[in-house]
């Protein structure tokens, strides 16, 4: 059975021109968009033909380049929007393609013995309060106390009022 669909339009010169895109500082998928050719078309002929990955690569080189000469002109006094470059480098590391299309991405995965799950020990502390000395029980009280404290903060204008009615009340 033949391959479905239309034929490829594959040239050397699309990807060329894709990678001429990408020198302007274009993510790999807009400057597929930009040069006329899907991306999905454009991974397929990146599988097929292996000499275009080369071009490409370099071209994503010169993508970050491009924003990395635009955020270093920026940081020399020259105009530029610096939150734009910045998201410009970025997304360069961040493109659907990751930088890495063609096999590169590695993927690990953790495993604990005879590849089950990892195994996590609970560990629950009790303290013996009355094999504390004076300096220690202080110290868990004022712990145990400033972990009530939000609580305490919360509830604390209402007590005031109630004692302010009662200031009031005996004053008069």
């Amino acid at each position: 059975m033949g391959k479905r669909g239309f034929p490829s339009s594959y040239t050397p010169q699309a990807i060329e021109a894709v990678a001429a895109q990408m020198s302007l500082g274009y993510s790999l998928e807009a400057a597929a968009s930009l040069a006329g050719v899907g991306r999905t078309t454009l991974y397929r002929w990146l599988d097929e033909h292996p000499e275009s990955r080369a071009v490409i690569q370099d071209a994503q080189s010169n993508a970050l380049a491009w924003w990395e000469s635009r955020a270093r002109a920026a940081a020399e006094g020259e105009p530029g929007n610096s939150q734009i470059i910045s998201l410009g480098v970025r997304n360069r590391a961040r493109s659907p393609s990751g930088w890495h299309h063609g096999g590169e991405t590695q993927r690990v995965e953790h495993t604990g013995a005879d590849g089950g799950p990892i195994k996590v020990d609970e560990r629950k502390v009790v303290i013996d309060v009355a094999a504390l000395d004076a300096d220690q029980r202080e110290q868990l009280r004022a712990l145990l106390l400033a972990t009530q404290a939000p609580r305490q903060i919360e509830a604390q204008p209402a007590q005031d009022n109630e004692q302010d009615d009662d200031d009031d009340a005996s004053a008069a």
